[in-house]
């Protein structure tokens, strides 16, 4: 019975398999960069191919967020972009 309490309680992305279709999904749709958004859908989309489940993008967001500095990802994302733009330059 406290299995089920539990199991109500906690959210369906921090279950074993909610993290496990999560990160597989994650794999495939980094949320950072200009199409930071429009990966989390394919994430929500990937999500509810392989479980049936409607995650809300929100609870996306927040799992990220719970796990990573996503500021710092999105300076490194900038930061990898404006050296391959100056790389560009200097080739011209």
């Amino acid at each position: 019975m406290e299995d089920d309490e539990a199991s109500e309680t906690t959210p369906w992305l921090d279950t074993v398999e909610g993290e496990i279709v999560f990160f597989r999904a994650s794999m495939r749709a980094r949320p950072v960069g200009i199409h930071r958004f429009f990966h989390v859908v394919c994430i929500m989309d990937q999500i509810r191919r392989q479980t049936g489940r409607e995650v809300d993008g929100d609870d996306i967001w927040e799992k990220f967020r719970s796990m990573y500095d996503l500021d710092a990802l999105e300076g490194l994302v900038s930061l990898s972009t404006s050296l391959i733009m100056r790389n560009l330059d200097e080739i011209d």
